[in-house]
């Protein structure tokens, strides 16, 4: 399933605090040189199903891979919703070339390791859509780096990235959805992302494996 704009954002009331504040700033663009394939809207399609974005292999790229290239994660969290869980780290500040973001990964988490690492979190907290926040205990972060990244998202800090621009470079949407009209998500299965454009508040791009990419099927244009 793809990540959520809202639960992805967070993974502690203060970096909530923090991400709140930098939402409501447009940073200016610095001139710094990039490998066109690391920006975010270039995907590399790998002919076993994974990808490359960002100068990540997902699907086979280990939160010790992302580390090295992005330095020590600013959070890292287990939620756990009604029928679901998943285990994120958090990268408040990624710089490629001219753009600033905020990188959010999902780390592979196995059924039965939900109800170990619940019972040692050591701090709890309320997380969007009715999950819980766990705060992992020390031996449980640090047992996190060799964890395959089974999905990613870039949040762009500049909002001068809108609908023309995306298209512009990923060409029409093979499938969208949109549940008002102050937001819309793009689905480009062949690249396993999603894209959601909200208007005054940002972009967010989220990467899977194309080989573990899915349309929802209520989504306009998936059944063609």
């Amino acid at each position: 399933m793809p990540l959520g704009l809202r639960r992805l954002a967070v993974v502690s009331a203060a970096l909530g605090a923090v991400l709140l504040a930098l939402w409501l700033v447009t940073p200016e663009l610095e001139d710094r040189p990039v490998a066109p394939q690391d920006l975010p809207w270039h995907v590399e399609v790998l002919d076993d199903g994974s990808s490359r974005v960002l100068g990540i292999h997902l699907g086979e790229a280990a939160l010790s891979d992302l580390i090295a290239r992005f330095g020590s994660p600013d959070g890292l969290a287990l939620f756990v919703g009604e029928r679901s869980a998943s285990l994120e780290a958090y990268f408040a500040t990624v710089r490629l070339g001219r753009l600033e973001g905020r990188v959010v990964a999902r780390l592979a988490l196995a059924d039965e390791e939900v109800e170990g690492l619940t019972q040692r979190a050591v701090g709890a907290e309320p997380a969007a859509g009715g999950s819980r926040r766990l705060q992992m205990g020390p031996a449980d972060k640090a047992a996190t780096g060799p964890r395959r990244v089974v999905a990613m998202s870039f949040l762009p800090k500049y909002r001068g990235l809108d609908a023309a621009f995306f298209r512009e470079r990923l060409g029409e949407p093979p499938a969208w959805q949109s549940a008002d009209p102050s937001e819309v998500r793009w689905y480009y299965p062949r690249l396993g992302l999603s894209l959601l454009l909200t208007a005054g508040a940002g972009t967010v791009l989220e990467y899977q494996p194309p080989r573990d990419f899915r349309v929802p099927q209520d989504a306009q244009g998936a059944g063609r």
